[in-house]
């Protein structure tokens, strides 16, 4: 017993870095998940909301008027669109998509039924069905 040794402890990846949205570095607004319990259709993120500062691991952002930090796990950036003034005018514009087709507006058209073909029972006529069938 003397001369056995404990194995020495297996070192599982500590390295590991976590998952991080490349743009969270540089957005200038965030949006939180929301980790509570959500009604049907309720958004699974709040936002978006100014950030103030940012650390490895938190982010102090500005939501109804006071300062609070959150994990980093809890945001997303937010891409929001420029305003016109800011546009770049050099871009193309895509095409704008083709006009759908105009639907008479109203009830559909009733469909006429031959008289051979017609039923008049409430049940099917098994007799007219065959001659179709062979």
């Amino acid at each position: 017993m003397q001369s056995m040794k404990p194995t020495p402890a297996s070192n599982h990846n500590t390295q590991k870095s976590t998952f991080q949205l490349k743009d969270i570095d540089t957005a200038t607004h965030v949006y939180i998940r929301v980790d509570a319990a959500k009604r049907p259709l309720q958004a699974p993120y709040e936002g978006p909301y100014p950030v103030v500062t940012r650390n490895d691991k938190t982010t102090t952002i500005r939501r109804h008027g006071t300062d609070i930090t959150v994990s980093n796990d809890r945001v997303k950036p937010a891409y929001q669109e420029r305003d016109e003034e800011q546009a770049d005018t050099s871009k193309v514009v895509p095409p704008s998509p083709a006009p759908l087709a105009k639907r008479p507006v109203g009830r559909p058209p009733k469909l006429s039924i031959p008289p051979a073909e017609a039923q008049t029972a409430k049940r099917p006529n098994y007799a007219t069905l065959r001659e179709f069938t062979t």
